[in-house]
């Protein structure tokens, strides 16, 4: 019984000056001062303000000496969205770019073998000049395609770090 009265008796004799800062949820972007804040007890982003307090505590009640209100500019979220964001927009680019060259790639590659198909009274020379032509663009094209595809793979890649 004695030990638990010594105890009360020590921790009435504490003494602390404590800072401490806490989220203030508000709703409406309207309100002066509001941003996004993040709150690191729930790990997410609210509209609100920080706040820091500072107290004195004497063992028994905590009595605020100073206190602040706190916004934050440019957080963290709004860095990743834009980059989230972008990175999207990439993708989609990139997507659309490698559909138009495998069409491309696909037309030339038809060329070629209605080429190879249709040969006519036109002389092998003049014939044999128009494949190598039509395999050289055939080849061109795959190289496009497979580097449109690399850049659609590597900003998908982007997307889901």
């Amino acid at each position: 019984m004695s030990l638990v009265k010594h105890n009360i008796d020590l921790v009435k004799e504490i003494r602390a000056l404590i800072f401490d800062d806490a989220v203030l949820d508000k709703s409406g972007k309207k309100s002066e001062g509001v941003s996004k804040v993040h709150d690191h007890v729930t790990g997410r982003f609210v509209f609100g303000y920080k706040l820091l307090v500072c107290g004195y505590w004497d063992g028994d009640s905590f009595i605020p000496v100073d206190f602040s209100l706190h916004r934050e500019r440019g957080s963290d979220l709004d860095r990743s969205r834009r980059r989230r964001n972008r990175a999207r927009r990439k993708v989609k680019q990139a997507i659309l770019i490698y559909r138009e060259t495998r069409r491309q790639y696909l037309e030339q590659r038809a060329k070629l073998k209605l080429l190879r198909e249709e040969s006519g009274p036109v002389s092998k020379k003049t014939i044999q000049m128009e494949l190598e032509k039509q395999q050289r663009r055939v080849i061109r094209s795959w190289k496009k395609q497979t580097k449109s595809r690399e850049k659609m793979k590597q900003a998908q890649a982007v997307l889901k770090q």
